[in-house]
Parts: C-alpha cells; sequence; structure tokens
C-alpha cells in the first residue's frame, strides 16, 4: 500500500458517501468515517502491482477460476470494518456476487499489498487485523524494500498462520492451486517476462 494521507477530522462522512464521492480518479479508503487519500504510486510499487496483477488474471482467466482486480477499488470485508483499497485483490468464481460497481461488499479470497516504508505498520497490523477480521483467505504482503514476502493464511479457527516458503524459497498460494511466486522475481530489474512465469506455472 502507498503512502497515507488523512483530510482534516472534520470531514467524517458514511461509507454510502465514501463510495460516492468524485476524487478525480485518487485512490481513497474509508477508515473510521475519514477518508484517506493515497498519493500516486512509486515506479516499483506500479510495476510489482502490475506485473502480479497481469500474472493472476492470465491464470485465472485460462481456467475460468475468478477475477482480478486492482486499486483503486474499494473492499469493504464486513459492516463494523473500514473500507480499503486493496493493491491487487482476488475474488474466486463462487463469490462473484459480492463484486458491485464501486467496490467489493464482503472479502477478497486473496489480497496482495505492496508495501512502503511509511504503509509497513498499517499493511501488517492494521490492515493484517483487518482482512482476518473480514475473512480474507488468503494475504499477501510484499516488502520490496527489505525485499521480503509474507504470506499468511486463514485457518479453521478464523486467524491468519503463515506460510511457509519451499525449499526453493518459493511461495506456493492455497487458496489459488497452481499460483506461486518467487520473490527473487519481484527484486529483479527488469521483472521477468510474464511469458517464462506462465511457462513455469504450466500455462503455455
Amino acid at each position: 500500500m502507498r503512502d497515507q494521507t488523512v483530510i482534516p477530522k472534520s470531514a467524517r462522512i458514511s461509507y454510502a458517501e465514501f463510495l460516492s464521492r468524485d476524487d478525480e480518479g485518487n485512490c481513497a479508503e474509508w477508515v473510521d468515517r475519514h477518508v484517506i487519500r493515497l498519493p500516486p504510486a512509486t515506479n516499483t510499487h506500479s510495476d510489482i502491482t502490475l506485473f502480479i496483477a497481469a500474472l493472476l488474471r492470465c491464470a485465472l482467466d485460462s481456467r475460468q477460476s475468478g477475477v482480478v482486480v486492482m486499486a483503486p477499488f474499494n473492499m469493504k470485508t464486513g459492516p463494523d470494518l473500514p473500507g480499503r483499497s486493496p493493491d491487487v485483490l482476488v475474488v474466486t468464481s463462487e463469490h462473484l456476487s459480492r463484486i458491485r460497481e464501486d467496490h467489493l461488499e464482503g472479502p477478497a479470497d486473496v489480497v496482495f499489498e505492496i508495501v512502503s516504508e511509511s504503509s509497513r505498520t498499517v499493511d501488517r497490523v492494521d490492515k493484517f487485523r483487518e482482512y482476518q477480521t473480514g475473512g480474507v483467505r488468503e494475504y499477501w504482503i510484499i516488502d520490496p524494500e527489505r525485499q521480503m514476502v509474507q504470506l499468511s493464511e486463514l485457518g479453521p479457527d478464523s486467524a491468519f498462520h503463515d506460510v511457509a516458503c519451499r525449499d526453493d524459497g518459493s511461495y506456493h498460494s492455497e487458496v489459488l492451486p497452481g499460483i506461486w511466486i518467487d520473490p527473487r522475481w519481484l527484486w529483479s530489474k527488469p521483472l521477468p517476462p510474464m511469458t517464462d512465469v506462465l511457462r513455469l506455472w504450466g500455462l503455455m
């Protein structure tokens, strides 16, 4: 997630009012009835976000198993939880009814957040707790600066549990069979060709 800027506290609004706002395409979130505006993404953030979203869309389209949505698109996981705008979210086929024209009503099945130094606490603490409470089945935190990936899966106890990397350092999705990421892809400049990754995933 990108850095955050809170608009003045006098501007407390309902979620319905938040969704009806015209912020000229700016990405924003709704937290404690306040609007949190997110500034433009860095080049690294954009590259990784687009890379992940494009790969996932190719994979899900080929299997007709769900849809991929990028920010800005708001996700309201529960009536008492904030409205967040994850960098990348996946909704599997069985939950497509949650998608509204202007937001996701309920949790995504998989969420990716690309963190920055200033958003690290929000992504690792606040959103971790909210996504867990709201029922997101799988949460990927990608930290380009520290070159770290954290993958958490929602267990039967309704709590997130870390998914360990494989012996080769790759992380495999539990929710999206056949989808896995080698973190070294994400730190390389330029990023690897999508066709190479899709071939490794058995899609080419």
